[in-house]
């Protein structure tokens, strides 16, 4: 009578094979399939601390409990993978730089998954990680250069810093809905990355999170959110609108910097910064800084206290500056090259050295007298920028 689970690894539905698809034991009586020889591993107790083999097909002896640090690290031949039923941990850099590495067939009870642990495999296409495993920790998919795809269980509570850095045929990623932060450089450099799936749980996504994701052209921020660290979406040159932000949600320095396509963007009042500024307790707009298409910005008055992050923007031609800055920062405005109009406040107490650096043809338009603007303003302008005064 022929099998209906394999009585090695439990694998089900193999009645119709003559050997289990997954740890290759026979079904019918016959010899084992070839692969991995036992005596290619280095067990000592439950730990396999090393493999000497050459075979493209892996199969963990059933006594693994743990894999060690770098047991397999730089192993340029194994193609597939297939982890036993028992084993709990993968240790630091156990699979680092298996580049012909293929297939891993997960084992139901793998709990933890460490730093590094498959970085570099760059034969890896698609994975699907099932709900036992609990952890995974910071770049372990770094550098898979072919991962197209990749399912993380449900279980998963953070998406650790540099997890899947510089996967640049990652196309897709539907994060958990357990995940509570994404952390640094989780996606940067995932340059075919065109589609993010955010889940309502989520709170945090870190400094350089998505930066330099040049495919991704929207991304919609869940209304659980409520810090965007620096840089986070730096470099997404393909990003054409600024997400709908959620009440109450704090940004750092530069978040959206380097955003090429963008051209409007609107600052609700409900934006509040991470004050990284050289100005103790300013509320500082510093947001878009060499984003070269921006031609038009919306920021609401009385909200925010000092204005940068907007060097390099070459498309924007005048700006508004509301109500309740305090401080123009350095550089703020440098080689904004088109800008032909900046509208100043009488709330301005200081503009700072280098604020209007390489503006040519501006006209400075100040709410107050000529005698306040001298007070706050040190700097000597260069002729072609016109101060008009009350």
């Amino acid at each position: 009578m022929p099998f209906k689970f394999c009585p090695e690894c439990g694998r089900k539905n193999v009645e119709n094979n003559k050997f289990c698809p997954e740890c290759g034991t026979p079904l019918d009586g016959g010899t084992k399939t070839k692969s991995s020889s036992k005596n290619d591993f280095v067990i000592e107790g439950s730990r396999l601390t090393k493999y000497n083999g050459s075979d493209e097909k892996v199969i963990i002896p059933k006594e693994v409990v743990s894999i060690e640090n770098e047991a397999f690290k730089d192993n340029k031949d194994i193609k597939e993978l297939v982890l036993n039923e028992g084993l709990l941990i993968i240790h630091l850099r156990a699979f680092k730089g298996c580049s012909s590495l293929k297939t891993i067939v997960f084992s139901k009870t793998l709990k933890t998954i460490e730093n590094e642990a498959f970085q570099d495999c760059t034969a890896l296409r698609q994975l699907t990680i099932p709900d036992n495993v609990e952890a995974i920790y910071g770049h372990t998919f770094q550098g898979c250069i072919a991962l197209e795809s990749i399912i993380l269980p449900k279980t998963t509570t953070y998406i650790l810093g540099g997890l899947f850095y510089g996967c640049i045929s990652l196309k897709e990623i539907a994060v958990p809905q357990n995940v509570k932060g994404i952390e640094e450089y989780a996606f940067s450099g995932c340059v075919s990355l065109g589609k993010v799936v955010l889940n309502e749980g989520l709170e945090t996504i870190k400094r350089n999170a998505f930066q330099d994701c040049t495919s991704l052209t929207a991304i919609i921020l869940p209304r659980s959110l409520k810090r965007i660290g620096s840089e986070a979406f730096r470099g997404c040159t393909s990003l054409k609108s600024l997400p709908y932000f959620p009440s109450e949600i704090a940004i750092g320095r530069d978040a959206f910097s380097r955003c090429t396509s963008l051209k409007t963007v609107a600052i609700p009042a409900t934006v509040n910064t991470i004050s990284d500024s050289h100005y103790y307790n300013s509320k500082g707009l510093y947001f878009f800084s060499f984003c070269s298409s921006l031609e038009t910005v919306n920021v609401p008055s009385n909200h925010f206290t000092l204005i940068a992050g907007f060097e390099g923007c070459t498309s924007l031609k005048s700006f508004v500056i509301p109500k309740g800055i305090e401080i123009i920062d350095i550089k703020a405005f440098k080689d904004c090259v088109s800008l032909r109009e900046v509208f100043i406040p009488i709330t301005v107490r200081r503009i700072v050295g280098g604020a209007f650096e390489n503006c040519q043809n501006l006209t400075i338009k100040y709410e107050g007298t000529k005698e306040q603007f001298d007070a706050i303003n040190k700097i000597n302008f260069p002729r072609n920028i016109i101060v008009k005064c009350r």
